[in-house]
């Protein structure tokens, strides 16, 4: 994994999405191919600044038990992420933006910290499998920051 280039593409997604939110309105995201889901403004910036903390709190966790499988992680359905995401939803469009921006700062210097043996270091998500910290900061943070800055390019309009 070569942090400076995910540090990189995480700040160009933070960017994306600070441009798309100020162009959004009271638009939703096109429906989501797995489920038809739509979301508003306010969830898709909600969902992105609480992943931030709490996939490091979970990389935290599997490497404070070094490794060896730990189980982390949730899937969507998961209580908690609901939560977290309904409880910021309704916060100011530049409030969460600068709290994106803080989890981007916080995603980069975690993965700075990290060493060649702890990237290597295995944990089990429960429906991906087996995934190093190095492929897991990749998919959970790096890419999936990025999938949010397009969804907010995908919109339709309220009705």
């Amino acid at each position: 994994m070569d942090v400076i280039e995910s540090e990189s593409r995480m700040v160009a997604a933070a960017g994306r999405i600070r441009e798309r939110a100020a162009q959004f309105g009271e638009s939703h995201t096109a429906p989501d191919g797995a489920d038809g889901e739509t979301w508003e403004l306010g969830q898709v910036l909600s969902h992105v600044a609480e992943f931030f903390p709490y996939w490091i709190e979970q990389f935290e966790g599997v490497l404070s038990q070094g490794g060896n499988g730990a189980p982390f992680g949730r899937i969507k359905s998961t209580p908690s992420r609901l939560a977290r995401i309904e409880a910021g939803r309704r916060r100011g469009v530049e409030e969460q933006l600068r709290s994106i921006d803080a989890g981007v700062e916080q995603a980069a210097a975690f993965a700075r910290r990290l060493s060649p043996a702890d990237l290597e270091t295995f944990g089990t998500h429960p429906t991906r499998g087996e995934m190093s910290i190095a492929d897991s900061i990749d998919e959970f943070l790096v890419r999936h920051i990025e999938e949010h800055a397009a969804q907010l390019a995908q919109r339709t309009d309220s009705t």
